[in-house]
């Protein structure tokens, strides 16, 4: 990877308002919060966003049209305190701020916008029954939000440039899907299969994962890199974020032998509100544990509709969520898969 590409520092709530949020503010609001299901797509969205991209540009042109809104809204409170402040020099002078803090920084974060939705499943209310109406209120409610977790994200006692070299490879740094892809189909179900290439070390692990899975690793690669291109496909659809971030695992599937297959799989790599509400209790407060997000990295929004909380975490599962996969076929005590899995390689 690439640093100098692939290093970004993200836009915080001090950077344009220039104070920092209150942590315990931030809890406040999203517990004041009805209903935070809304949130969840716009959040995915920006979690999958890479800011080298063409679609970062039309995000970051998307927010400008509601910074005014944003502004005159915390600026209107400011004045509430001090009758005396001056409304719109104050906007004048964020909007200098803005333009030139945007030299340096990035509008959206994937560990920003995923520490914000482990917030959201611990301490919001959720309701995915109840209609999600295209509201730029809620837009900018969402954006504000994301500034103000970005304020509490980064470990103040860690030196800044390491943080952000350290940031850019977990969460920035990009595979070439195709390469690996291919390799992955190549060595599992090719290579691996060659038992005379192995003699007494050979170990049917594609045999292994059918008995276990109930289907073969092209169909279990191909589920998921289906599901993959239908969400990229989807992603800023009409140039901007979208609430309809979903796929329907059944209807995706139902022209196809897969359908059982493919809900047996999408159910193995994803999470209900309830699983992630009593599974992140305990890590909610950490910006740089998400396990659980790497493991399921599908939300079941609701009956078979799931959306990613993070496309690189997805991505991810064609080639480690695998070999974790295959490995769960085994006894925690048997080395015969550790032996040959490295054979092949």
């Amino acid at each position: 990877m690439d640093i100098r590409k692939n290093a970004f520092a993200f836009l915080t709530f001090e950077d344009l308002f220039g104070r920092k949020s209150d942590y315990n503010e931030l809890e406040q609001k999203i517990e004041r919060q009805d209903n935070i299901a809304y949130m969840l797509p716009l959040l995915s969205q920006l979690a999958s966003l890479r800011p080298n991209s063409n679609d970062y540009a039309l995000i970051v042109s998307d927010f400008m049209k509601y910074l005014d809104f944003l502004m005159k809204r915390e600026l209107d409170s400011a004045k509430e305190l001090y009758p005396e402040f001056d409304v719109a020099a104050g906007m004048k002078e964020i909007q200098r701020r803005f333009k030139n803090v945007m030299r340096e920084r990035v509008f959206s974060s994937p560990q920003v916008s995923m520490f914000l939705m482990k917030h959201l499943m611990v301490l919001g209310s959720f309701d995915s029954d109840k209609e999600i109406v295209d509201s730029r209120l809620d837009y900018i409610e969402t954006i504000t939000m994301l500034l103000m977790t970005a304020d509490h994200t980064s470990p103040p006692s860690i030196n800044g440039i390491l943080v952000e070299v350290f940031r850019s490879y977990m969460f920035y740094s990009m595979s070439e899907l195709g390469t690996h892809l291919s390799r992955t189909l190549y060595i599992y179900c090719d290579l691996a299969r060659k038992e005379e290439l192995f003699g007494n070390e050979f170990v049917n692990i594609n045999k292994k994962f059918e008995e276990q899975f109930g289907c073969s690793v092209e169909d279990y690669i191909f589920i998921l890199f289906a599901m993959y291109v239908l969400f990229q496909k989807k992603l800023l659809d009409k140039s901007q974020l979208t609430y309809n971030w979903f796929q329907d695992v059944d209807f995706t599937f139902k022209q196809t032998k897969l359908t059982e297959v493919a809900n047996d799989i999408v159910k193995s790599i994803s999470f209900t509100f309830e699983e992630a509400n009593e599974e992140l209790k305990e890590t909610y407060k950490n910006p740089w544990e998400f396990k659980f997000f790497m493991e399921k990295p599908l939300f079941k929004f609701k009956d078979e509709a799931v959306f990613p909380v993070n496309m690189k975490f997805l991505e991810d599962n064609f080639y480690e969520g695998l070999f974790w996969k295959m490995r769960s076929c085994y006894p925690e005590d048997d080395s015969s898969f550790q032996a040959f899995f490295g054979r092949p390689f």
